[in-house]
């Protein structure tokens, strides 16, 4: 079922838009057609491992009392992982090529 793009969510469509700002700004590298599934995944694992990691920095953080700046930095690099997570999923499912039914 295609969804028309007016009815899509407008948090679907923020996450997408910022996907696709990370993923210009790698256009000089090798693209996903030509990476393994496998090493896709990896990425994906080992970005995760990395994002839950800066999250305990975070409630360690809120915790010891404010550090905006600190604050900030940790936020954004955590919401970064987050779109490479997003990027390297999406990579996945389309080297996967498969139609999905849902």
């Amino acid at each position: 079922m295609e969804i028309p793009v007016n009815e899509i969510r407008p948090g679907v469509l923020k996450a997408a838009q910022l996907m696709e700002r990370v993923l210009r700004a790698h256009d000089n590298q090798i693209g996903w057609k030509e990476s393994s599934n496998h090493y896709l995944i990896n990425k994906a694992f080992d970005t995760t491992d990395e994002l839950a990691n800066i999250w305990l920095d975070i409630e360690y953080n809120v915790k010891a009392g404010p550090n905006y700046n600190e604050d900030f930095i940790l936020t954004n690099t955590a919401a970064l992982k987050v779109i490479d997570i997003m990027n390297f999923c999406m990579m996945l499912l389309d080297n996967m090529d498969h139609e999905v039914n849902i």
